[in-house]
Formats: structure tokens, C-alpha cells, sequence
């Protein structure tokens, strides 16, 4: 005797409800982020907040840069998956949102319960790279390959990663120097002059430079040709190119980097005294004044508003001056 078609399709039914009660927590579950890696039964979170803490026993600083340099060697494709993530909105935790909105609505006391900072997986891996080269040099080719990437973030962060680095990675920095895109010429410019090494044969390809097309290319080129021992009458009067020719950004960061130069950028008085005399933006006018300051403290007396003697009002703050601001407009 067979079933009739209305038992079937209440069996098919069935089954299909059954498929789908297993189905949806299975994707769920594939489809949830990698756990946190951990070393000796702690999460990665847990050894960098131990990193910088001082108070630790000698023994346990040791143990914290062993765990920490585990987890990073270990897990070298999660982190630099990490690394290009977007950072996440700055949200509070559901909890705290509930207990504000109790304090507000029944005008409660202050609520004892604080949010524990947790740094975002983009930021836990840059941490790890940052500080402990020794993981990150093991994926130079990886961070090479991020200074082309469409993101400016994550370029800005590769460079630094690569300065971190140091000299393992000036080979494959020196490469980069003929890339067609012009950030990763610039930011290899810039990261080559940080490291440092080997200056006598990195002058005479930063000095071919100075000519490039790109304006952040020659301004990094130039800065670095002088941090590497180039001579001022090379590298200022590109300096000063950018500072009159380049967008507003990057003609801050270029008087910045001028005046970092301090008296072997001398030769750069003249144009910046007449420049300040007719310089009308007030921001222009203060970043031309702190880069004057750096190279001939005497001369900016000339330019600054005077003060009566008998009070101690400070002068207007200037541009840059939040040490809480990264401000890099040469250099992502």
C-alpha cells in the first residue's frame, strides 16, 4: 500500500525544516572569524597588553616577547590578513549602551562598570609587526606588494612596517624605485632614507629622483637624499619646489621636513623670509615660521607679532603642534 501524495509532501516538508535546522548554525559557525591565537592558553590581546608593562618581573617581560613572537611566527597569514581590515566603527559594547540608557531614563547613579579597551584585530596586528620585526621581516614581500594597494591606510602602514624592518628589507625597497605606480616609489624613497644603510649607494638613485614626475617622488627623494648625507644645494631646492609648486598637504609636510634639516638647511633662509612677507594663509604663514624657527631661530623675531613684555600670553598655536596628530601629507 503506498503513502498518499499529502503524507509525502508533509515527510519532504519535514525533512526540509530538519536540513534547514542543521544547515543555518553550520554556515553561521563557517562562516565566524578566526579565534584569536593564543599561547599558553592566553589570547594575543592578553601578551601585547603586557608588552609595555614595566612593572613586570625581568622573567616575565622575556616570557611576554617569546609568546608574542610565537603567535606572530605561527600565524603569519591570519595577521596579515588582519592587517589589511578595515578598522571597526568605534562602538561601545551592548551592555554599556544599556546601562547608559537605564541611567538616563530612571536618573540613576554613576554606573561602576567600565569598558575594557580591546584593540581591533587591523590594530593587534600592526602592533605585532610594529614591534617585533624579527615576525614582520618574514613577510617583506607581502608588505612590498601592500605600497601599491587602493587603500592609502594600508600603504602608510606597509612603509612603516618596512622601516621597521630595516636594513633585511632596503633590497627589496631598492626594487620598488622603478615601480610605475608613484606612491610606492615615493613611500620607497622615504622608508630607504629612514633605514639608513648603505648611503653611498643609495644617494646616486635617489638623486636621479629628484627629477620624477610625481611631486610626493621627488619631495620623499630629496628628504631622504639629505638624511643620507646629500648635499643642501641638491636636495633644498627641491624641498622648496614642493613647497611653492605641490598642494597645501604636501606643502606642509615639506616645510615640516625642512626645518627638521635645522642649519644645513640654511641655504632656504632667503626664500622663506620672502615668502613669509607675502604669505595671506594664516596656516601657511605659522608652518613657514616653525620651519624658519628649526633652521635660524634668529630670524623668525622679525616676523612674529610682538607681545607687550609685561604679560605671558602664549603665541597662537601652531599647525602640528597636537602631538596626538599624525600629520604625513608627503607620505601616507
Amino acid at each position: 500500500m503506498t503513502a498518499s501524495p499529502s503524507r509525502n509532501r508533509k515527510r519532504l516538508l519535514k525533512l526540509a525544516l530538519l536540513l534547514s535546522v542543521i544547515a543555518i548554525p553550520l554556515y553561521v559557525i563557517s562562516t565566524l572569524p578566526p579565534a584569536e591565537p593564543r599561547y599558553q592558553g592566553n589570547p594575543l590581546r592578553y601578551w601585547l597588553s603586557r608588552t609595555h608593562n614595566q612593572s613586570l618581573p625581568p622573567a616575565e617581560q622575556a616570557r611576554t616577547r617569546v609568546a608574542v613572537s610565537t603567535i606572530g611566527t605561527n600565524n603569519l597569514p591570519l595577521l596579515l590578513k588582519w592587517f589589511i581590515e578595515d578598522e571597526p566603527p568605534g562602538t561601545e559594547p551592548a551592555y554599556r549602551k544599556a546601562l547608559d540608557w537605564l541611567r538616563s531614563r530612571f536618573h540613576t547613579g554613576p554606573v561602576l562598570i567600565r569598558t575594557t579597551f580591546r584593540p581591533s584585530r587591523p590594530g593587534m596586528a600592526f602592533w605585532v609587526f610594529s614591534e617585533f620585526p624579527d615576525v614582520a621581516s618574514a613577510a617583506t614581500p607581502h608588505f612590498i606588494a601592500m605600497l601599491t594597494n587602493k587603500e592609502d591606510l594600508v600603504k602608510g602602514k606597509a612603509a612603516l612596517i618596512l622601516a621597521k624592518i630595516g636594513p633585511a628589507a632596503a633590497p627589496a625597497l631598492l626594487d620598488e624605485l622603478s615601480n610605475t605606480n608613484d606612491v610606492a616609489r615615493a613611500l620607497a624613497a622615504w622608508d630607504l632614507g629612514d633605514i639608513g644603510a648603505d648611503p653611498a649607494r643609495l644617494r646616486p638613485r635617489l638623486e636621479a629622483m629628484l627629477n620624477d614626475k610625481a611631486s610626493c617622488v621627488r619631495l620623499n627623494a630629496a628628504i631622504s637624499f639629505g638624511k643620507l648625507g646629500g648635499t643642501s644645494e641638491t636636495f633644498v631646492p627641491v624641498i622648496l619646489r614642493c613647497v611653492h609648486e605641490a598642494d597645501e598637504d604636501t606643502r606642509m609636510f615639506a616645510l615640516d621636513a625642512l626645518g627638521k634639516f635645522k642649519d644645513h638647511a640654511r641655504s632656504a633662509v632667503p626664500d622663506l623670509t620672502n615668502t613669509i612677507a607675502t604669505a595671506t594663509n594664516t596656516n601657511y604663514r605659522y608652518a613657514l615660521l616653525a620651519a624658519l624657527r628649526e633652521i635660524d631661530p634668529e630670524q623668525p623675531a622679525k616676523f612674529d607679532p610682538v607681545r607687550p613684555a609685561d604679560t605671558n600670553t602664549p603665541p597662537p598655536e601652531e599647525p602640528g603642534a597636537n602631538p596626538n596628530q599624525l600629520t604625513a601629507p608627503g607620505k601616507p
